[in-house]
């Protein structure tokens, strides 16, 4: 992960079980169906440290699948600053060349929703039912429905200019007296990215098979992003010799319009052929109030800290659009995809008809936190016990709500394939459009979690440390399917079982024992027991269409993953700046959650039974100046980090069940039909391999850096057999940057480049395994892709030039 070149490795289990923290809160997902957080929102300018968390300690929420990334944000400047940023990108396959997307209307480079992907001129929705009853109303007030939404199908062209950025970040320093001072920080970031590639995608039949190869090939195509950032924070803290207080409003906002075409020809034979016409539009906003306290009253070591947080968090997606339709007779009359002429809207794995969806997920969240830490010493005999108590209570409240509306636009008069695509769906040609019986609701107004821990912090003489201690978690998952319990006791069944399937009040112990071998060697074991419980949208048992996957996505009745850590580290810090550091680590994950594929392109986020994960970790870091005297070679630093992982898993050969009792009674239960035997089988997300690389180099005048990743192949989603599974290759990336220090640091000139290799993502399908696995076993070797494998997604986005200016004004 990398914020704005600040480089962070992280090593999980898979994407799901990555957890971000912001100013000490555990951070909401930026997306609907992924659980993810975009560190880039954050500019770094205000960024005081980054932490990876590895090892879990009572102090910290249970929430912890392996990672975790603690970004803190500054609150008292050590001295004052005024600097300002403006930069610009350049990628050599996008700027200056034709840029395609949905109309354009300029809100959307301020990071705001078009007026004509407005739902009858709103956005702030709350939800499907009250636009499904608004549609109604306005039908019979006005008569054709179908003029009421914008007939915004057709493309526009342009030339990519180069992605603009700008950053202004102050910063106030006021020392009342030596023991009191205030502080003051604000921010501004803006950046905006054009980004258009060549693609091959096989998703919603988009495909054919290759007449001259015999192989099944992805639809050609082409696929443009437009992202617009912007973020803003504000800060004010006070702090004495007892004290400090400190308030943080932070406002983010993230636009991101997509669009993706699509063309099936076989090109070699002109035969039948489809095409697919992909939009999506995706604002989040995420707003957080903070304040923040530290007390040390009295002399002994006594410690308060407190956290009292409000976060919005809001994710809107509005008029999506999705077609797929037969091309046999399909003409286009010009070079601009926009001259392509439609011809009925069939050969589609969505609704009927064509999709236009809007969507919406808001939370409002509560957060709170309070600790004390209190010093105790003793001694026994000559042993000198210095220890630390820490006890607190922390917790939150959720009000959630989460909406899906699907329109379905039918072209009633028949084929109209000599229209262009920007002028068929109008009442002229008989359009019929209609709220889709496929919409879905969830709302979630109470979600509460309470926690409380003791941890102690001992250190036994000269050589051992031992932190330990007990959190306990309280949260009532099993009220959250509250609309699987409706539908079930609508039919007067007895739902008890249900509602306890899994228990309130858990219990997380956790140890970590240190011993000094000497002054610079330590020795670490480690054992947690953490949880990753579904979020509130997936207990919503909805479903939805989603592009990314290519079908509908839907949430199975899910339990939460229970894991248990254990690892075993040797740490060497040899010289100052230098680290060497070596790990092997167990995990065991009691009911871990994938999305698995089924059959007619439905994909389905459900458990499998458990999930043995093994692995090692190597790090490296070497900063040259300490072993040598050459002045350039004394400014470098090295850096390196490798994980290897091998992963066992028993998965369910069918999603978990609700039956009926066998003595015919009402009551249900759950029944899981569990693979006979183990396999082994990395989970969706997580490579076998992940290899870090960097190379530093920093004087008063220059400051570069050198930056390597590379992730082995890896599921992206699973199936019961591996080659109904779709797999993926990140792109290895290598990426650089130069800063020159000018005027006595008050000016900076950074050059950078990133995709150094031009590498890009692929996905696909390994068909090859049909013929060659009795089993769902998944080795290292069948992750790798071959030769004419099914294509399911391929693209390169180019490389990117970057140059940006910054001033200091002191």
């Amino acid at each position: 992960s990398v914020v704005d070149n600040k480089f962070v490795v992280v090593r999980g289990l898979g994407e799901r079980y990555n957890q971000a923290v912001l100013n000490g809160q555990l951070m909401p997902s930026t997306e609907i169906n992924r659980k993810n957080f975009s560190f880039n929102m954050i500019p770094s300018s205000i960024i005081e440290r980054i932490t990876i968390v590895k090892t879990l300690t009572p102090d910290r929420s249970a929430e912890f699948g392996g990672a975790l990334v603690d970004v803190k944000t500054i609150d008292i400047p050590t001295k004052d600053f005024f600097t300002i940023s403006v930069g610009a990108n350049y990628n050599d396959q996008t700027t200056g060349k034709d840029f395609y997307t949905l109309q354009l209307e300029g809100k959307e480079y301020l990071g705001q929703v078009s007026n004509h992907r407005k739902f009858l001129g709103k956005t702030d929705w709350r939800s499907n039912m009250d636009m499904s009853n608004a549609w109604t109303a306005r039908k019979q007030t006005e008569g054709d429905p179908s003029s009421f939404l914008s007939n915004n199908w057709g493309i526009s062209r342009f030339k990519a200019a180069l992605a603009p950025n700008f950053q202004a970040s102050y910063g106030k320093l006021i020392r009342q007296s030596d023991n009191q001072q205030w502080g003051i920080t604000a921010a501004l970031g803006y950046r905006n990215t054009l980004q258009s590639q060549d693609i091959k995608m096989g998703k919603n039949y988009i495909s054919y098979v290759d007449s001259a190869t015999g192989k099944y090939i992805g639809g050609r195509g082409y696929q443009s992003d437009l992202i617009t950032n912007l973020n803003g924070l504000l800060g004010i803290a006070y702090k004495n010799a007892h004290n400090s207080l400190a308030y943080r409003t932070l406002y983010i906002r993230n636009y991101e319009q997509n669009l993706i075409l699509t063309d099936s020809a076989d090109h070699n034979n002109y035969g039948s052929n489809s095409f697919g016409y992909n939009d999506r539009a995706n604002q989040n906003t995420i707003w957080q109030h903070q304040l923040t306290g530290e007390h040390l009253p009295g002399r002994k070591g006594l410690k308060i800290n407190w956290i009292a947080s409000y976060t919005e968090l809001d994710i809107i997606k509005p008029d999506n659009h999705s077609l797929v339709f037969p091309g046999s007779n399909m003409l286009r009359t010009g070079p601009h995809w926009n001259d392509f002429n439609v011809m009925g809207t069939g050969l589609s794995s969505l609704s009927e008809g064509v999709l236009r969806t809007w969507s919406r997920a808001k939370e409002k969240n509560l957060y709170w936190d309070l600790s004390v830490s209190i010093p105790l010493k003793w001694k026994l005999g000559n042993l000198e016990l210095n220890n630390i108590l820490k006890a607190g209570y922390s917790g939150w409240h959720k009000d959630r709500f989460f909406y899906v509306l699907n329109m379905a636009t039918k072209l009633e008069k028949g084929s109209n394939f000599l229209q262009p695509l920007s002028d068929n769906y109008t009442p002229t040609f008989g359009v019929n459009s209609f709220v889709s019986r496929f919409g879905d609701a969830f709302r979630s107004p109470n979600a509460q979690l309470h926690a409380g821990y003791l941890m102690f912090d001992n250190k036994l003489g000269k050589k051992w440390r031992l932190i330990w201690g007990l959190r306990g978690e309280y949260f009532d998952l099993n009220s959250q399917r509250n609309l699987l319990f409706a539908f079930l006791e609508k039919q007067n069944f007895d739902v008890t079982n249900l509602k306890s399937q899994e228990p309130n009040m858990r219990w997380f112990p956790s140890a970590n024992i240190v011993y000094s071998l000497n002054k610079t060697m330590n020795l670490r074991v480690a054992y947690s027991k953490s949880i990753i419980r579904p979020d509130l949208r997936e207990m919503s048992y909805l479903s939805e269409y989603d592009f990314e996957l290519g079908g509908s996505y839907e949430v199975g009745n899910l339990r939460s993953t229970v894991i248990h850590h254990y690892d075993f580290r040797y740490e060497w810090y040899p010289l100052s700046g230098s680290v060497l550091t070596a790990s092997v680590y167990y995990k065991k994950m009691e009911y871990p959650m994938e999305i698995y594929k089924e059959l007619n392109n439905a994909y389905v986020l459900r458990n499998s039974k458990y999930a043995k994960n093994r692995g090692l970790e190597m790090e490296l870091r070497q900063s040259l100046s300490p072993i040598t005297r050459v002045p350039v070679l004394r400014n470098l630093t090295l850096y390196a980090n490798m994980t290897w992982l091998t992963s066992k898993m028993r998965q369910k050969s069918d999603p978990t069940e609700i039956v009926n009792m066998p003595d015919g009674s009402r009551k249900v239960i759950l029944l899981e039909r569990v693979a006979d035997k183990e396999i082994s089988r990395p989970q969706a997300g997580a490579s076998n391999w992940l290899i870090n690389a960097g190379l530093y180099y920093d004087s008063k005048l220059i400051s570069t850096s050198l930056l390597y990743n590379y992730m082995s192949s890896r599921a992206f989603v699973v199936a019961v057999m591996p080659f109904e599974s779709i797999f993926e290759r990140p792109p290895a990336s290598l990426d650089a940057q130069v800063g020159v220090h000018l005027f006595q640091h008050k000016m900076k000139l950074t050059m950078n480049i990133t995709n150094l290799l031009n590498k890009g993502l692929l996905q696909y399908m390994p068909s090859y395994l049909e013929s060659q696995k009795e089993d769902a076993s998944v080795t290292p070797g069948d992750l790798k892709y071959r030769d004419g494998n099914d294509i399911f997604f391929q693209g390169k986005p180019g490389r990117t030039y970057g140059f940006s200016i910054s001033y200091n004004i002191r």
